[in-house]
């Protein structure tokens, strides 16, 4: 809920924090969530993991 209140303030929009987070609980916006990720390997280089993030430039 950080993030968007963040977006909403570069944007110019005013807004106190928990307003914004009674917004998104009535509008019913959450996050995604990943289920059964199995992280488990039983030799070397079978797995590989990786974090991508989105930077705006």
């Amino acid at each position: 809920m950080l993030k968007v209140w963040q977006q909403l303030r570069r944007e110019g929009i005013d807004v106190v924090r928990c307003a914004e987070e009674r917004l998104i609980r009535r509008l019913g916006i959450r996050g995604v969530v990943r289920v059964k990720r199995d992280f488990t390997a039983t030799r070397p280089n079978q797995l590989w993991v990786a974090d991508f993030k989105y930077i705006a430039t």
